[in-house]
């Protein structure tokens, strides 16, 4: 479920129509904002764990959300310090 929403979160917010409104809804409040860098830096740093999956396709796809966490996590930092100096994220 973790792999679908990640996937689901990097496709919205690197299509052009949506990032903006998309990345603004989840900084746009200190919790939320909060909650959204706080998901993404676990969730990228989870592979610790991949030394001890019992199956290869279950390190695969431990794997694919640290992966899918870390796009999520550099175009949300990319947005917040886009925000925090003034200018418009790409």
């Amino acid at each position: 479920m973790i792999r679908e929403a990640l996937i689901l979160l990097n496709r919205i917010v690197s299509h052009p129509q949506y990032a903006g409104s998309v990345l603004l809804a989840l900084t746009n409040r200190r919790h939320i904002a909060r909650l959204s860098v706080d998901t993404a830096s676990r969730l990228s740093h989870k592979g610790k764990c991949l030394l001890h999956c019992d199956s290869i396709t279950q390190q695969i796809r431990e794997s694919e959300i640290v992966e899918l966490a870390q796009g999520f996590q550099r175009r949300l930092y990319t947005f917040l310090g886009a925000n925090a100096s003034g200018k418009k994220p790409s």
